[in-house]
């Protein structure tokens, strides 16, 4: 892998040629069909300038093997796999003289400002703190969102919790300043603390929201209390803010079971003139919500919704916008009786749904595209299997994302990030022959187009597994989507098979490429990923199907998706192996279990393997009222009461004696999501039962796993396991 310092070098050495209007070439691009403009405007093909890829081209041809004339292939060291992208959130500044982009930094992710017309780059490269995102502040400023974990005090218990705060930095990644360090106390959330908009006509303020649970900076652990979610008007250069809107709150007594009952304001939509219009308040412990909106020039609130917790997916209004003909027109996704979400005008006046924006047949609308500086609607994203798209309503932004698809046919095309005028932009673009994706500047008043980077370029498309679309039947008839990814040059006849369910489960997988999936196909195994009931985005009745259904009919789906690649002559009964990450490691673990006929090995990463004692987690830890876990879980799950047989019937570590198979089990010691208690419960049925097993753990890393060298950690030890399993 190329150095730090040589990176850096390329990087610094594109940017400037960009302005000198050198390194020019052709490009033509010809990926898989994954995102596209929709709607009838023409683009016009740019010209595309490379900065970056000659010298990557010679990193790459240094450290990758490329496939031999027989359509073999060498495999590639996990470590390409496991290695953060090389670029990520790629962010142009409002006034279009810097980038600042995520790049790894001795395995992990750093904040690297690149000046536009050339001269050194910086980096940001914090060692105590994890960097999970950025977004110019302002002009001169970037804001830094970081984690970390802290051991805090629940009942008398000590628990690693993830904490995160924001920090701002100037552009020479210079004098950081805590965001909010000027109060009292000093936020580090348990809840949301984010960036979430700009004041209009105000370019040297930003607003931040803080919610959530809040430790006092000189505070022992375990100490705190409950904020009701606040507005403030942060100076990008102090760090400083003021608070301009404080929404309710309220705590009950810590009662004698475990936690304390928060209600209160969760959630607030601004205006266009960054003012609170609309809120989303808490009202009992069950979590039910009423929204409340202020009419336009008016103060006061006026409840215009109300629906119970138990109801959320199907009766919940998420607003998003608002219109800029009419500012008592919010714009809002809801279901409003259909399967599918979908986008709605809704009336503030008559406190009722109107026209309907967009709603698609297949898939649910995701959510509003919205201009990062006016933070007007743009468009409706939704994701189809092959690949997320917009339903453009400004058409301004339609020529220019038709520009771009016209330039990049057939390809996934993301507009990252724009200037204040709305003339320059970063741009992503993915597909199977771009592996990783790459990122792009683009001026939209010339003809032209320049490549800034590329995520992973140390793969290429020999080394790239092809990912397909399939759909196979259930047992009860019910259509499977799944992806079907297929080792480079292989028949796929007969091979050995790895099914690999996502997590969640109230999630799916998507059409990019995935460095999971890719790793595994590059050992020589297909992979199937299925969309099993239960999964996200496909309207609200195969997600519901999967609820109460963890090990029964949403582990049928996946069995049914091994059994289909039998029957089709691609899979070999004998060389298959279920792996999964977090509902995915259950998924795992139930596989083993409850169907040991299928499998020959399980691979559980951050595996849930007792269904009740999750769920008791789940209440100790974050039922402190901030949080809707405690709520959702059993309406996901199950109750650990009244449905205790059937939980105790689909927890695999009370079913370890069935085990026929291998297994491996990976978790990251600081887990807090899926505690590593989970796995060592697994480990400890095991050695109950006489049945062998393989444990690594994870040290210094969370759920995520962010870390390169534990993905590394993590990919090795699969693979010396897959290899023993199935070959």
């Amino acid at each position: 892998m190329a150095s730090t310092a040589s990176r850096v070098a390329m990087f610094a050495a594109g940017l400037a040629l960009l302005w000198s209007g050198q390194g020019r070439r052709r490009f033509g691009v010809r990926t898989s069909c994954t995102r596209r403009a929709a709607g009838p405007i023409g683009g016009r093909i740019l010209k595309t300038k490379s900065l970056y890829s000659h010298a990557f081209a010679i990193v790459a041809a240094a450290l990758c093997i490329g496939a031999s004339v027989d359509g073999a292939y060498a495999k590639l060291p996990a470590e390409v796999y496991a290695a953060l992208p090389e670029i990520t959130q790629a962010r142009i500044s409002p006034d279009g003289q810097y980038v600042a982009m995520l790049q790894p930094v001795a395995g992990a992710a750093s904040v690297t400002i690149y000046k536009m017309g050339g001269g050194a780059p910086c980096a940001f490269a914090p060692t105590d703190v994890d960097v999970l995102g950025i977004v110019w502040a302002s002009s001169r400023r970037v804001l830094v969102r970081v984690s970390y974990v802290k051991t805090l005090t629940a009942l008398g218990e000590h628990r690693p919790r993830v904490l995160r705060k924001l920090i701002l930095i100037n552009t020479e990644c210079k004098d950081p300043k805590l965001v909010l360090g000027n109060l009292d106390q000093v936020r580090e959330s348990l809840g949301n603390t984010d960036f979430v908009g700009r004041p209009p006509n105000d370019p040297e303020h930003i607003l931040i929201a803080s919610a959530g649970f809040s430790l006092l900076s000189d505070s022992s652990p375990g100490e705190g209390q409950a904020t009701a979610l606040e507005i403030y008007k942060v100076d990008p250069e102090t760090g400083h803010g003021d608070m301009v809107y404080r929404g309710s709150a309220h705590i009950t007594a810590m009662n004698s079971q475990s936690n304390q009952t928060w209600t209160g304001t969760n959630y607030i939509v601004l205006d266009a003139n960054g003012e609170p219009r609309i809120r989303y308040d808490q009202v009992n412990a069950a979590g039910d919500v009423a929204i409340y909106a202020r009419l336009a020039g008016s103060e006061k609130w006026e409840e215009i919704y109300r629906y119970a917790a138990a109801e959320n997916e199907k009766k919940a209004i998420i607003f998003q916008g608002f219109s800029t003909s009419d500012p008592n027109i919010a714009y809002a996704i809801a279901h409003n009786g259909n399967d599918r979400a979908t986008a709605y005008e809704f009336d503030l006046k008559t406190k009722r749904l109107g026209r309907v924006v967009y709603q698609d047949p297949n898939v649910d609308v995701g959510g509003y595209y919205l201009e990062p500086y006016t933070r007007r609607i743009l468009g409706v994203e939704y994701e189809a299997m092959d690949g997320q798209r917009v339903r453009w309503i400004d058409r301004d932004w339609a020529q220019i994302d038709a520009d771009l698809h016209a330039t990049f046919e057939n390809s996934e095309v993301y507009i990252a990030s724009a200037t204040v005028d709305r003339k320059k932009f970063t741009v992503y673009v993915d597909g199977p022959q771009d592996p990783g994706g790459t990122y792009y500047y683009y001026d939209s008043t010339k003809p032209e187009i320049f490549k800034i980077g590329a995520l992973r370029p140390r793969l290429t498309v020999a080394e790239t597994a092809r990912k397909q679309i399939i759909t196979y039947k259930s047992r009860d008839g019910k259509d499977i989507a799944a992806y079907l990814t297929i080792p480079p040059g292989a028949s796929a006849k007969n091979m050995p098979m790895v099914v690999m369910p996502h997590g969640g489960p109230e999630a799916r997988d998507y059409s990019g490429f995935d460095w999971w999936a890719q790793f595994v196909a590059s050992r020589g195994f297909i992979v199937l990923q299925p969309q099993f009931r239960g999964s996200d985005g496909f309207g609200e009745a195969w997600k519901d199907a999967g609820r109460y259904k963890w090990g029964l009919e949403m582990q049928n789906d996946v069995s049914d998706g091994v059994k289909y690649l039998i029957d089709q002559g691609m899979a070999d009964p004998k060389r298959v192996c279920i792996v999964g990450w977090s509902y995915g490691g259950y998924a795992a673990l139930a596989g083993v279990t409850l169907t040991p006929e299928l499998y020959k090995c399980g691979v559980a990463v951050a595996g849930v393997s007792n269904l009740i004692t999750m769920l008791g987690y789940e209440a100790i830890h974050y039922g402190m009222g901030f949080s809707a876990d405690t709520n959702y879980w059993p309406r996901v799950i199950g109750d650990p009461t009244r449905d205790a047989e059937r939980l105790r019937a689909t927890s695999p570590a009370l079913h370890a004696d069935r085990v026929t198979a291998s297994l491996l089990l990976i978790h990251g010691q600081n887990d807090t999501t899926v505690p590593i208690e989970q796995s060592e419960q697994m480990a400890q049925a095991m050695d109950k039962a006489g049945k062998p097993y393989q444990f690594v753990r994870v040290t210094s890393d969370d759920h995520q796993m962010r870390k390169a060298i534990s993905r590394k950690q993590m990919l090795e030890a699969m693979d010396k396991f897959l290899q023993e399993q199935l070959k």
